[in-house]
């Protein structure tokens, strides 16, 4: 049997469609943002005191998720940055990260900014976390906020799921409110799962 031009042709698609779905059934593809938030514990909640977070439906750490303002930012340029903590405290300052990012020419294109109004008091908080696996998250450990002493900090714990060679990349980005002025940590431990 001969196969013709569209026969071909309509072969190379059916693979190549077979194979794409085998490749997000498998998993270690995820084209959606990962949130933030910590996942929901099907545990009871103890009356002892835990030293971490207990999840709640609507967990509310104080802070506004904003890894929407670096969406367009490249892997590449998120790579070089692993790590760095950001505390920007205006759009002056928001508008100075896309600008350096762009000075780097590691994305193709240039940066088009996200903007944000920065209400009084609000503070931008963020980094990018790395490591190699199917998909990542950062899990909430800690918080404290000392309003007398106007310190804040954060421990964050990067889980990496599965054993995929790929090269993540996870930001964590937050808009903390009422935080003008104050000292801002956030630490990260890694636990490859």
């Amino acid at each position: 049997m001969r196969l013709t031009n569209n026969s071909s042709f309509t072969f190379r698609q059916l693979t190549i469609f077979i194979w794409l779905s085998l490749v997000f059934l498998n998993g270690c593809v995820r084209l959606e943002p990962i949130a933030t938030n910590t996942p929901m514990s099907n545990e009871p909640l103890q009356a002892t005191p835990s030293p971490f977070i207990v999840a709640t439906t609507t967990p509310d750490y104080g802070w506004t998720d904003a890894n929407f303002l670096m969406e367009r930012i490249c892997f590449e340029a998120a790579e070089k940055r692993l790590g760095q903590v950001y505390i920007i405290r205006n759009s002056v300052e928001l508008a100075e990260l896309y600008s350096q990012i762009d000075r780097s020419r590691l994305c193709e294109e240039p940066i088009k900014p996200a903007t944000i109004t920065f209400r009084s008091g609000d503070v931008l908080v963020g980094l990018w976390s790395g490591g190699k696996g199917c998909t990542a998250e950062h899990l909430v450990q800690n918080i404290q906020r000392n309003d007398t002493g106007r310190q804040i900090a954060i421990q964050l714990q990067l889980v990496i799921y599965g054993n995929c060679p790929y090269e993540l990349i996870r930001p964590f980005w937050v808009i903390l409110k009422e935080a003008e002025g104050y000292n801002i940590q956030v630490n990260v431990a890694s636990s490859p799962q």
